[in-house]
């Protein structure tokens, strides 16, 4: 049985990587986790569901009531952040997934794969942050990544039609196209200056935490998606390409040369790209999940739309940054801002068009290129950033 530990288990992302290998069986045995250990009742909920052996928390806060809690099992707990890193980095698991949101995913992840073989991946923040070196750190060692994030999976998904290799070929592609639903912006035709916290926090087909919300509704989100898409597939920026499609039917479309596109389609959900990750480079048999999701699959094209539109600018203007030439430098320090700006938003301190403003005149202060040749250069960075802000 290969054994699994999940890095941000009680996120989103987590929780469905949960539901994924739920509906697998026991083929895989998720072994240890990481957590802010911010819901005590999940994690426990979490330990004892699933045998879980080791337990990361990264809260401090949490210890006590942690170590206090009764898991009815043995459990090894982990806070010492040398611990931590020992046990990420050699302790051996077959399979990682990395569902921690933001720049705080990036060590974390790069350690974990000097311990397994793959790396499912929903953190793009990692990627992008690590650029370059974060995929020649993956080559050196051996690590195969499987991205989870729906629009990376579904380009890799046609990538790697018949080939049991992961080994995406880029030769004959023109373009990589990534939709957008436009969340409530685009639904509600809601000018950035008009928007409320509501309207920003309501997403009208997917459900996720805070902070990708607020991403998914600035466009920033795609935005870093397609610095994503170039950095995992090496193909350049000026190949990568986005478009409003808010059914959110249609995922990802890679454009040929001679002219022809093959467009992925499925229903909505982060689950069926897990599993899809998980038994790579089989996939999972929809008809053999019992539940409402297999069924609305196995209906796929029945009453459904397949409309694309250009990101409007006026209510998207961070979408201009994907047309912007970047460095390794200053994609971190994009992410630091933003990162910064978002959570400004959510803490209610200043609004959702603040927010965009922000973010626009900060990069334009703090775009400058900065030599950046190792994993703690990036996070220093990031950090230094931050603190400017």
């Amino acid at each position: 049985m290969k054994k699994v530990i999940i890095l941000g288990v009680t996120g989103s992302v987590g929780l469905a990587t949960l539901q994924a290998f739920k509906k697998l069986g026991c083929t895989h045995a998720i072994k240890s986790i990481m957590t802010r250990g911010s819901d005590i009742k999940k994690l426990e909920k979490i330990v004892r569901e699933f045998d879980i052996t080791n337990i990361i928390i990264t809260n401090r806060s949490a210890i006590s009531q942690i170590r206090s809690t009764d898991f009815k099992r043995k459990v090894r707990i982990l806070s010492e952040t040398e611990e931590i890193c020992n046990f990420l980095q050699y302790e051996q698991h077959d399979t990682c997934v990395s569902a921690i949101s933001g720049i705080a995913g990036l060590i974390p992840t790069i350690l974990t794969m000097h311990s397994c073989k793959r790396l499912i991946i929903a953190n793009k923040e990692a990627i992008i942050c690590g650029n370059k070196l974060f995929i020649e750190h993956a080559i050196k060692l051996g690590v195969e990544i499987i991205p989870i994030d729906s629009e990376h999976h579904a380009i890799h998904s046609i990538l790697t039609l018949n080939n049991d290799t992961n080994t995406c070929n880029i030769n004959n592609v023109r373009k990589l196209i990534l939709t957008a639903t436009g969340s409530s912006i685009w639904k509600n035709k809601i000018l950035p200056q008009d928007a409320t916290k509501m309207d920003i926090l309501t997403h009208p087909v997917w459900k996720m935490g805070n902070v990708i919300t607020v991403n998914s509704a600035s466009m920033m989100n795609k935005v870093f998606e397609m610095y994503e898409a170039s950095i995992l597939f090496g193909i350049p920026m000026q190949n990568v390409d986005a478009l409003l499609h808010p059914v959110a039917v249609v995922h990802g479309i890679v454009q040929y040369k001679n002219g022809t596109s093959i467009m992925h389609c499925r229903t909505p959900t982060m689950v069926s790209p897990i599993m899809d990750a998980i038994l790579y480079p089989q996939q999972h048999d929809a008809n053999k999940t019992s539940d409402s999701q297999s069924a609305s699959e196995n209906n796929f094209f029945k009453n459904k739309t397949f409309e694309f539109y250009d990101i409007d600018t006026e209510l998207f203007p961070l979408f201009r940054l994907a047309k912007t030439s970047m460095t390794h430098s200053s994609i971190v320090a994009l992410n630091a801002i933003n990162e910064f700006y978002v959570q400004q938003f959510l803490n209610d301190r200043i609004s959702f068009q603040e927010m965009i403003k922000s973010i626009e005149g900060k990069f334009e202060k703090y775009k400058n290129d900065t030599d950046i040749k190792s994993f703690q250069d990036i996070i220093e960075y990031h950090n230094d950033i931050q603190k400017m802000l």
